[in-house]
């Protein structure tokens, strides 16, 4: 997931990392991904650092146009902690490895205040720079590890996390789907703990699309809206959610299912004005230059409706492609007991709500719980009510090989270009 944009405190990283880390758009696309090829003869932490210099949060300041911080942090029935609870671990700090989302103030500040305790942080835009750096960093630099959920395996292989106690950890409010999270799991033994959800489908400006037009991803090749269809330039799940309205699930695709969705990729592309990152397809729907964003949702609009913006997101009858982030400890660490903590914090009710409206992009809390304390104006947002439907109407994104993904992106270039 995304707006990915606001007035974030920089806190001071990780070690290696310097003050001020970028501001990351979940998955920017073929234009990320083929930054850090660039690099992958480089030293590899290097590459990093370049890497974060490249994307600054003023960037995506200025050109988000939107300032979603008063909204996310208003409104939110939360209680609050009197000075430091607990000081069983007062003055312990944990290193994490974090999408924007987790590692904010908003999010972190009452378990910092409860615990006493500092929290480096360092956000990284891509699950390929996040496993590039457990990998360069000694044992014990690293704590705890946010990631989607489709990457666990793989990190579990390289022997990155560690397994997780699951009597340490309630996950009866959670929604059915997520309570036992098939990707999380090698067996019975419990790797991750999903912490939010969203979809790909699609956004659109409330005062130029009929709602009932959006019931099908055929309005994305109609003459209706031409010249004024947007698209979120993120290959992979675009890829997978075409694939959605051609019966096809996500994974790998034979030859003949990927010509299939390439077909519709230039069927679109004649009616596109633009492509790209969450903060240009945002800003598309503000200006008008496109009513309709393919791969749009919550995580792109959801702080734009709270702030009273003509913007919306439905999803069509073929479904959604779903994302979910997971947070986990990192092998090797010394503070595990704390970071357990951290891991029932997360995903208790106030964590969960605050989750759920982070400043860097809205998405669905996996704990139910976290309900009570969001506000109906939140919930609506959010599509509360909607959830059973939609989890019942989407299926999880699914990593594919190296040598699939670099089919789909050849494929995608060829979108790019026509």
């Amino acid at each position: 997931m995304d707006p990915r944009f606001g007035p974030w405190p920089c806190q001071k990283d990780g070690p290696g990392n310097n003050r001020g880390s970028p501001c990351p758009n979940r998955g920017e696309g073929h234009r990320v991904k083929d930054r850090v090829e660039k690099f992958r003869e480089e030293d590899t932490m290097q590459a990093v650092r370049l890497f974060e210099q490249r994307l600054s949060r003023r960037y995506f300041l200025q050109r988000a146009g939107a300032v979603l911080a008063t909204t996310a942090f208003g409104g939110l029935h939360l209680p609050t902690y009197s000075v430091a609870q607990t000081r069983k671990f007062q003055g312990e700090s944990l290193n994490i490895l974090t999408w924007a989302d987790h590692g904010e103030e908003k999010v972190l500040g009452p378990f910092k205040e409860k615990y006493g305790v500092r929290i480096n942080v360092k956000e990284y835009e891509i699950s390929g720079v996040a496993i590039a750096q457990l990998q360069q960093s000694r044992p014990g630099d690293w704590d705890v590890l946010v990631i989607d959920d489709a990457d666990i395996p793989r990190v579990v292989e390289m022997g990155l996390i560690q397994p997780l106690d699951k009597t340490r950890f309630d996950l009866s409010g959670f929604w059915p789907e997520y309570q036992k999270l098939s990707t999380v799991y090698r067996g019975e033994t419990m790797y991750a703990i999903p912490t939010k959800f969203g979809y790909q489908c699609l956004a659109y400006n409330t005062e130029k699309v009929d709602p009932k037009d959006l019931e099908s991803y055929a309005i994305l090749w109609s003459d209706k809206y031409s010249g004024k269809i947007g698209v979120y330039d993120y290959f992979l799940q675009i890829i997978e959610m075409l694939g959605l309205y051609l019966g096809i699930k996500p994974g790998p695709m034979s030859d003949t299912d990927l010509n299939r969705v390439k077909e519709l990729l230039l069927k679109i592309k004649k009616h596109t004005s633009v492509i790209g990152d969450v903060p240009t397809v945002q800003q598309a729907l503000l200006n008008e230059s496109a009513y309709i964003i393919a791969g749009g949702a919550e995580y792109a609009v959801a702080g734009l409706m709270a702030d009273g913006h003509p913007v919306d997101w439905t999803m069509p009858k073929e479904g959604a492609i779903r994302w979910n982030e997971t947070v986990t400890i990192v092998a090797h660490t010394r503070k595990k007991a704390l970071a357990e903590h951290l891991l029932q914090y997360y995903i208790s009710p106030e964590g969960q709500a605050r989750l759920a409206t982070a400043e860097a992009y809205w998405g669905m809390p996996t704990n139910q719980k976290a309900g009570e304390i969001l506000t109906d104006k939140q919930k609506r947002i959010l599509r509360w009510e909607h959830q059973p439907a939609y989890l019942a109407r989407s299926l999880n994104k699914v990593a594919v090989s190296s040598e699939e993904e670099r089919k789909w992106e050849d494929g995608w270039r060829e979108f790019l270009q026509a």
